[in-house]
């Protein structure tokens, strides 16, 4: 009886260290400073357009490249007048909504089809890891440019084109994990308690194939925001007037020298959400897998 109290006592006192060290996980530095970037901006993109702040489009050729402050205007206005800040916040939510689209269809499929290709291997898995090879040869950003030449550019067509070029990736990650969770034991019981295939799959091994999903997920938010940038900095991106980031960047740097705040400020605001988002990918990391935590260390 004596043993058993302590050992009732231990486990009592154990249990609130092993909670703290594991909520702990989740305020490592990365992860706060992440999210603390990540989060007012999704804000600004998805709330501030509702606040009726002004017309991105309007025209004021009498008050062309303003400075900060002047005739109403936060931020100045660029070489059509049209108010800066506005246009911004109008494009940080374009650029917000390419890239949680595409991340999401092309995590999707990619995903899909990972864990096919993982779970039933022959023919299938030859098959969809050889198309899977074919995309991951090429440079995306230069098979974008290609596609979106040929087709347009458009907010339909860089989404699809962008999701098409990234479902490969999780295709390969999910593929390895699936190949690995296959094997395991509680696979097996599945089966012979008479669970389907498509059942398995979704029960038991996509869970499981969770942690390196997420993770590359929040990965690629970063680098698709860099793609979607770049394509409509080169002119293949969402067509103007329609402001983004990226063409904000393209037209201000006809006017660095007039009105160098043109160009710094979309700069400034693409280079807080890549930082912001692979910042908090280090922080999911450390805290879902903490032996790289520690090996870091």
């Amino acid at each position: 009886m004596p043993t058993s109290t302590l050992e009732l006592d231990t486990s009592n006192q154990t249990a609130p260290v092993v909670e703290k060290r594991s909520f702990n996980r989740w305020l490592n530095v990365r992860l706060v400073l992440g999210l603390s970037l990540v989060v007012p901006l999704l804000l600004i993109g998805f709330i501030g357009p509702l606040l009726n702040l002004g017309d991105p489009l309007q025209t004021d050729p009498l008050n062309s490249l303003t400075a900060m402050g002047e005739n109403g205007h936060i931020l100045g206005t660029d070489q059509n007048g049209r108010d800066l800040l506005v246009r911004m916040v109008v494009g940080l939510r374009t650029s917000l909504i390419v890239t949680i689209l595409s991340v999401a269809i092309g995590g999707a499929v990619g995903t899909a089809c990972g864990l096919l290709a993982g779970f039933y291997r022959g023919w299938l898995e030859q098959v969809i890891m050889r198309v899977v090879d074919v995309f991951l040869v090429f440079p995306a950003i230069l098979v974008a440019i290609a596609v979106i030449s040929f087709i347009g550019g458009s907010l339909p067509n860089l989404i699809l084109v962008i999701s098409l070029l990234i479902a490969p990736v999780f295709a390969r990650i999910i593929h390895a994990s699936t190949l690995v969770e296959a094997q395991r034991d509680f696979v097996e019981a599945a089966r012979a308690v008479g669970d389907r295939n498509n059942r398995i799959i979704i029960r038991h091994i996509l869970p499981n194939v969770s942690t390196p999903l997420f993770i590359e997920l929040a990965l690629m938010l970063g680098h698709v925001v860099l793609i979607e940038a770049s394509l409509s900095f080169l002119g293949l991106g969402v067509p103007p007037p329609e402001p983004t980031l990226g063409n904000m960047v393209s037209t201000a740097r006809g006017y660095m020298f007039n009105a160098p705040l043109m160009l710094v400020w979309p700069s400034i605001l693409l280079a807080a959400l890549v930082m912001g988002f692979n910042l908090t990918v280090d922080g999911l990391r450390d805290a879902l897998d903490p032996k790289t935590s520690s090996a870091k260390k």
